[in-house]
């Protein structure tokens, strides 16, 4: 089982943390299509 199948259960809030130009953008982008949650 991988992290977006353990987070398909129930997502509630997902933070996202690290220095400027790290890819938190991205990641929270492709977590946000994958698990079909909005990103604010």
């Amino acid at each position: 089982m991988t992290v977006v199948d353990l987070l398909k259960i129930n997502p509630n809030k997902i933070h996202i943390i690290g220095s400027v130009g790290s890819g938190k953008t991205t990641l929270a982008r492709e977590l946000s299509s994958k698990l079909n949650i909005p990103l604010n």
